[in-house]
């Protein structure tokens, strides 16, 4: 028979992936959510539905977006009954998947032809192709199964417990979205749910703060629901507690039972009234309803803890809603198992303790461990069990410990049920052995929780590893910062030519045949006037002599000269030399070469020699006046003009040009020395308007890479160290810790450039923003 799938989306999708093998989703324009109007009718528009004719819909003022079920009722005609198997639409995204590569082809072009008929249009950069998984509704759908997504998955770990009645009723929202991850959900929340009774009071105890957090340990599972085999026979669990039903639906494969759906449900007011008997036939004909598009058409096994269905079947007269149960059950093709209630652990409530190993309790109490008795949770939970056990049986004691079951799943897997309770004083041993040591591998929060959820419980378990994980100086010194790189860019904009200088190395270069292999580059931020200055050697008295010959005696004395931290820069005779000009010293942060100008100069400086000298590289410095006088003629991007036209107020002739040869002069006349000045005030306003646009875009495109975040003075931070191999010392880089601290701010140089200091040090560093990371704070309780 033709097999009825759920109407949740999601559930659609896995009964058909079963046996694909690629997927792809395809993205709408927003823009064409707003089908154009028919010219005739200006109401309705028209499209053509292959196989069906042409359809109008009537259209809304703002457009189909603005109504969800027209909307998803306009696309369903426009692919088609026909084509539902392999494609299907949820608003705007559809999915098309297939058997094999050409299946799907096939399926994709019929689906392309469809959309161009109705004027639809696809998103490219949204739509993936031939996919092997694909994220669909906070759900991660692929060939082996279904399970929860784990970027959504993770925001809900990372909720704090609820302070009122909305926030309670948000979470149970996110939190029911995944329920069918989750066994015993309805069972699981009660506590919480009694919460949002009528006139129900606020009270936010021990059992709600466990319920919690059992929620958020389960979801961080990472469960796996395995996608229905139809050839196969359904195995259906089901039980009944005082005020909840549960089942699950599984498959026995190669791979030993898989689960297809966990079910549940909390029972109202009336239904909790009904005697054991009959709250256990009420799962099953629930359960049945509920799971009713797998089951139905197929022979299954439905396996229960107790005799409800040959108490239903032996009733001689029923009537009322055991007749309607009967009868409701007579269309369905299955057969009846009976399992003893301590070996029924899957169905049976999950979270209760098994009468089989209730037993294991001995009748003398051990003595209690000096950290038991020191922790009061403990002591309050073992006196709990102690006098009143039946309304604990999450709880049991043995061997002078307490254990709690909190029931888990690692993919096909059970792992232990049974976790210890740990008390405060040994929790930092348990936090230690599962981070410190080489056997846990210093890993993440998520996969350290997970370690310790597979055995221990304690409350705040989630709060404290995740605390612990964060604090670890191990971590904080060898893993990398995975935020966006913190600092904003800065842009300061010069009032006039020569106000501020640049000046930076390039080299070494190889040895020339005049014996040069450095050069010193030095520009002008206002005009990007550049000068290029051969050197034997980069030091402090040749790059004094160069500033002075190729600035102060041609254009005066600038105002700022923003340099690295090179020892040429910052030696004594350089400083004095700058002091007596009154020239202010500016040095860029370390390992920041983005706030030096010059760096994007030395990448063009570089390629214009290499280009020259491709066949003897010790020939670099022959043309290098050649090269500067190109550089200068040529138009800067930033200001929209020649360094040249806005230094001389001329461009210049270069060498053997066809203009010059053919045309008398430059056909630039001599403008008297008035027209000459308001000419070069005119310009000067108008590159700094073109600057300061090039510094808004550049700013713009830059901050996309960056967050604003900036620490205070005070506070405390770790640096990245920058560190080189050497093989001498046999000294990897790669291996090395990438931050070193902890370090205390001190003082800020600018807004993105502060100095630091540890505890034990004297002197200071200085370091860009983007180089830190904050120490973690101390979480509260």
């Amino acid at each position: 028979m033709e097999h009825a799938y759920p109407m949740l989306p999601i559930d659609y999708i896995l009964d058909q992936l079963r046996e694909a093998r690629f997927i792809s989703s395809l993205d709408l324009k927003d823009g064409y959510w707003q089908i154009p109007l028919d010219k005739a009718s200006r109401q309705f528009t028209a499209f053509t539905v292959p196989g069906k004719g042409l359809f109008k819909w009537k259209v809304m003022p703002f457009g189909l977006h603005s109504a969800s079920a027209t909307f998803q009722r306009a696309l369903d005609q426009v692919i088609g009954p026909e084509m539902m198997p392999h494609a299907f639409a949820y608003q705007d995204d559809i999915i098309v998947i297939g058997k094999t590569k050409e299946e799907h082809q096939r399926n994709l072009e019929e689906v392309f032809r469809r959309l161009k008929r109705a004027n639809l249009r696809l998103n490219i950069e949204k739509c993936q192709f031939f996919q092997q998984e694909l994220r669909y509704l906070g759900h991660l759908v692929t060939g082996e199964g279904i399970c929860t997504d784990p970027e959504q998955v993770a925001v809900i770990a990372e909720l704090q417990p609820p302070a009122n009645v909305k926030e309670l009723r948000q979470y149970l929202g996110v939190a029911s979205w995944y329920r069918r991850f989750v066994p015993e959900f309805a069972t699981l929340v009660q506590p919480l749910s009694a919460l949002l009774r009528k006139k129900a009071k606020w009270e936010w105890s021990e059992e709600q703060q466990e319920s919690f957090e059992a929620v958020k340990s389960r979801l961080v599972a990472d469960p796996v629901l395995a996608c229905p085999d139809f050839a196969r026979k359904f195995v259906l669990q089901t039980d009944a507690s005082d005020y909840g039903l549960g089942a699950i639906l599984t498959q026995e494969t190669e791979r030993g039972e898989r689960v297809i759906s966990y079910a549940s449900r909390t029972l109202n007011s009336a239904e909790r009234n009904y005697s054991a008997t009959e709250k256990e036939c009420l799962a099953i004909v629930w359960a049945i309803r509920k799971l009713k598009p797998y089951l139905e058409g197929y022979r299954f096994k439905v396996i229960t803890d107790h005799m409800a269905l040959k108490w239903l079947n032996s009733i001689e007269s029923p009537t009322g809603r055991v007749a309607r149960w009967a009868l409701e059950l007579q269309q369905y093709d299955f057969e009846i198992s009976y399992r003893k209630g301590q070996l029924n652990v899957v169905a049976d409530a999950l979270s209760r303790q098994p009468l089989a190993e209730r037993c294991l309790r001995v009748e003398e109490e051990p003595a209690d461990s000096p950290e038991e008795t020191q922790c009061e949770w403990i002591a309050k939970v073992r006196d709990q069990i102690r006098r009143e056990p039946e309304k604990f049986p999450d709880y049991v004691e043995e061997t002078g410990r307490v254990y709690r079951h909190i029931p888990q799943r690692a993919g096909d897997e059970e792992v232990a049920a049974w976790k210890m309770c740990v008390p405060k004083g040994l929790r930092d041993r348990v936090l230690r052995e599962n981070h410190d040591t080489p056997a846990a591998g210093h890993a993440g929060g998520r996969k350290t929780m997970a370690r310790i959820a597979g055995r221990y419980y304690w409350r705040g378990m989630h709060r404290d590893v995740r605390s612990y994980v964060r604090k670890c100086e191990v971590c904080l010194r060898f893993k990398p910062n995975q935020r966006q790189a913190a600092g904003k860019m800065l842009t300061q904009v010069p009032e006039e030519p020569w106000a501020t200088v640049c000046a930076d190395f390039v080299g070494p270069l190889p040895r020339s045949k005049h014996g040069n292999a450095m050069l010193l580059v030095l520009v002008d931020r206002f005009s990007k006037w550049t000068e290029l200055v051969p050197m034997r050697k980069a030091t402090a008295e040749a790059q004094t002599k160069a500033v002075r010959e190729r600035i102060v005696a041609r254009f005066g004395v600038t105002n700022v000269i923003i340099t690295d931290n090179g020892v040429q820069f910052t030696s004594r005779s350089f400083k004095k030399f700058l002091e007596q000009l009154g020239v202010r010293h500016q040095f860029t942060a370390p390992y920041t070469p983005q706030e030096n100008p010059t760096e994007r100069t030395n990448r063009t400086v570089k390629t214009m020699i290499a280009q020259f000298t491709e066949g003897d590289q010790r020939c670099w410095d022959e043309k290098w006046q050649e090269l500067m006088l190109a550089f200068n003629s040529g138009v800067s991007q930033s200001t929209g003009y020649s360094p040249a036209f806005v230094v001389q107020g001329r461009e210049p002739r270069l060498p053997k040009a066809l203009y010059d040869e053919e045309a008398l002069g430059t056909g630039q006349g001599t403008l008297p020395p008035d027209e000459n000045a308001t000419k070069m005030k005119e310009l000067f306003e108008l590159v700094r308007r073109n600057l300061e646009r090039a510094a808004q875009d550049q700013a713009r495109f830059y901050n996309l890479r960056r967050r604003a975040w900036k620490p205070k003075v005070g506070d405390i931070v770790w640096a990245r160290q920058h560190h080189l191999s050497n093989a001498a010392e046999e000294f990897a880089a790669k291996l090395a810790p990438k931050y070193a601290g902890p370090y205390r701010i001190m003082d800020f140089v600018s807004p993105v450039i502060c100095k630091l200091r540890g505890d034990d040090d004297r002197r200071t560093r200085t370091a860009h923003i983007s180089d830190l990371k904050s120490q973690p704070m101390e979480e509260t309780a």
